[in-house]
């Protein structure tokens, strides 16, 4: 599918490993391979391209997305389609010997009841079906077990493999099927310590470009600025309702200073309002990478009991959230201290943070545009596709209608007759 020189180029590319494993994980997660790399190949030219296979790996990841294996398939239906035919035997005499296998392991798992295996599967059910579907059950998790060399006698498949082998995720999502263990958990579960990691780091990234969180500062610059305008009306008529000329001059004086300390109070809540809006916007611009923040680093923390892992400090609710796993294991918090704000550097923020919002929609609009394109370029290529299609069937012989091979028997029987 690769142009000639775009093929010479990818046959000495070391990258063609993550290809390779991103297309065996598209294949195990259902996906048609050979449609997936047709579309990468035909979106786009490879002209200019330093790594082709780091380009196609970019297009296959944009087609195919985050792709997990399926978790009901047996290593026969895992099995792919091999060209050789000594190979593809191998193969599948392989792949039947591991299913067998599994059903060998639930029935050691049976007899032996584990105590990894209890909490997820139960005791072993006493009726024929039930007991048989039990065993392929458990036959699936340790098949999964022994396959890594998991050995933990609480917790039944652990985390999910890295992503470098497709063929063992897809044995631990067939085990976490097997184990029937909640749907709603599976991302998490599946997700690897390094990509648990790199989601809290994500969010630290995000957090970086915040603006300060001003909720406080502003409620109390709204009460501030009612209670000077308040007070400022107070001494406009305390002057009015004066009878001496003094009285009168001092109540106007006081009014003037509250009324300027209220003007002066009222431009803070602005600013301050301004930066609210910019925090909001932040806020639901990082939404998504802030809960994955939260549930990583629950998840880190559940995994290594007492990990040292830098606190989540940007968003109010992270921070409290790390605080008490903190008092959870025990450690001591220290109170947190009162920093005055600095009003200059965030409002600064804001603006920072109001270009950054803009820089992500124009990016949006321009990776929409891309898929259009992405689009157009495969109308295109399917259009080509039937033009030669239909130009190949013309190419060919027509074959013969009915009636002229009709009419062909009628001449030879004719012929035979008339020559007896």
């Amino acid at each position: 599918m690769l142009p000639e020189a775009a093929w010479r180029q990818y046959e000495v590319d070391a990258e063609r490993g993550t290809v390779l494993r991103l297309l065996r994980a598209a294949e195990l997660a259902g996906h048609d391979v050979d449609a997936v790399v047709q579309r990468a190949v035909e979106g786009r030219s490879f002209a200019g391209a330093r790594s082709i296979a780091a380009v196609l790996h970019g297009r296959v990841r944009r087609i195919v997305g985050t792709a997990e294996p399926l978790g009901t398939a047996s290593y026969a239906e895992r099995t792919p389609a091999i060209g050789d035919p000594e190979a593809r035997r191998f193969a599948r005499e392989l792949a039947a010997a591991m299913d067998e296998r599994v059903l060998v392991l639930g029935e050691r798992v049976a007899a032996d009841r584990p105590a990894w295996a209890l909490p997820d599967l139960g005791e072993v059910p006493s009726g024929r079906a039930e007991r048989a579907e039990w065993v392929r059950r458990a036959g699936l998790a340790a098949a999964y077990r022994e396959e890594r060399g998991y050995a933990s006698e609480t917790d039944a498949i652990g985390p999910a493999p890295e992503r470098v082998s497709p063929e063992l995720r897809a044995s631990w999502h067939a085990a976490y099927a097997a184990l029937r263990m909640p749907e709603q958990d599976r991302e998490i579960a599946a997700a690897s310590d390094g990509q648990l990691l790199a989601w809290r780091a994500e969010y630290e990234r995000e957090a970086g470009w915040a603006p300060p969180y001003v909720a406080a500062e502003l409620r109390e610059a709204h009460l501030a600025e009612d209670a000077y305008r308040a007070d400022a009306v107070l001494a406009w008529r305390r002057a009015d309702a004066a009878v001496e000329d003094l009285e009168r001059e001092r109540a106007w004086r006081e009014a003037e200073g509250i009324g300027a300390l209220a003007q002066e109070v009222g431009a803070r809540r602005e600013a301050l309002a301004e930066v609210a809006d910019a925090r909001r916007a932040w806020h639901a611009a990082t939404e998504e990478s802030r809960w994955r923040a939260l549930v990583a680093d629950t998840e880190l923390r559940r995994r290594y009991p007492g990990i040292d892992l830098p606190p989540l400090h940007a968003d109010e609710r992270l921070a409290a959230r790390a605080d008490e796993a903190d008092r959870a294991a025990g450690d001591a918090v220290p109170e947190r201290a009162e920093v005055p704000l600095d009003l200059n550097a965030a409002l600064e923020a804001a603006e920072r943070a109001r270009d950054i919002l803009a820089d992500r929609e124009r990016q949006a609009d321009r990776d929409a545009e891309a898929d259009r394109d992405d689009l157009v370029w495969r109308r295109q290529a399917e259009v080509r596709r039937e033009a030669e299609a239909r130009r190949d069937a013309v190419r060919q012989e027509p074959l013969p209608s009915r009636r002229l091979e009709a009419a062909g028997r009628r001449e030879v029987e004719y012929e035979m007759e008339a020559g007896a």
